[in-house]
């Protein structure tokens, strides 16, 4: 798409972008913030009832290789 725009037109084009791309990134921000506070709540109840240890956070073992 090609046209011919003027200067005010495109500083317009450029403040309604950046404006939508801060209420886009506010709203990423919020969303994560929350995920995370969900995920650290279910984590300590999990926790609290002994329903996982360290032992679930260590790394795999590997298997012998075959000869």
């Amino acid at each position: 798409m090609q046209g011919s725009f003027s200067k005010a037109d495109a500083k317009e084009l450029d403040r309604l972008q950046s404006a939508c791309r801060d209420q886009i990134v506010t709203a990423y921000e919020q969303s994560v913030s929350e995920s995370m506070r969900a995920l650290a709540f279910n984590l300590a109840n999990a926790l609290a009832l002994d329903l996982v240890g360290a032992d679930d956070f260590a790394l795999p073992r590997r298997l012998p290789r075959a000869a």
